[in-house]
């Protein structure tokens, strides 16, 4: 089984999140937070902690933590992934798994960001060439296809 970079699995079965901390200039040590994602469903733990790395990542981009103390830095680290753990949960718990629509641009991201270069301009390339109407960005709708259907259906 195939974990993510950001999760770990106990020797009990639980997936817990770890998320590497900046290091600090006296410390060159670089020490990590980690966090239970209080499940056992391999599936389900990949879902959570690709959200908690999303929000990490803007997390570090809004704040400049250069000027903290490691456990100031640490307290709002946890603060803060626990409150977007919480939410994440929620979602997924009233909506269910994603659909196949859902999952789809999700899917296309993720092998963008893990393509080569090469990849990446191919598949860019490939999707600008699909035929539009005219000028607008719109593409063209041929009548032997079935119309998708709407989130209100």
């Amino acid at each position: 089984m195939r974990l993510n970079s950001y999760l770990s699995h106990s020797r009990h079965g639980i997936f817990y999140f770890r998320w590497p901390l900046p290091s600090c200039e006296f410390n060159a040590k670089r020490a990590s937070f980690r966090m239970s994602l209080r499940t056992r469903c391999p599936k389900r733990a990949g879902q959570l902690a690709r959200h908690l790395a999303s929000c990490g990542d803007a997390f570090l981009h809004k704040k400049a933590s250069s000027d903290m103390r490691h456990d100031e830095l640490r307290a709002l680290v946890h603060k803060y992934f626990k409150n977007a753990l919480a939410t994440q949960r929620d979602r997924l718990d009233a909506d269910g798994p994603m659909s196949a629509r859902e999952l789809a641009p999700v899917e296309t991201s993720q092998a963008l960001a893990e393509a080569s270069e090469e990849e990446f301009w191919s598949i860019c390339t490939q999707k600008a060439q699909t035929p539009s109407c005219g000028n607008s960005a719109r593409p063209v709708v041929f009548l032997s296809q079935k119309p998708l259907p709407t989130l209100q259906e």
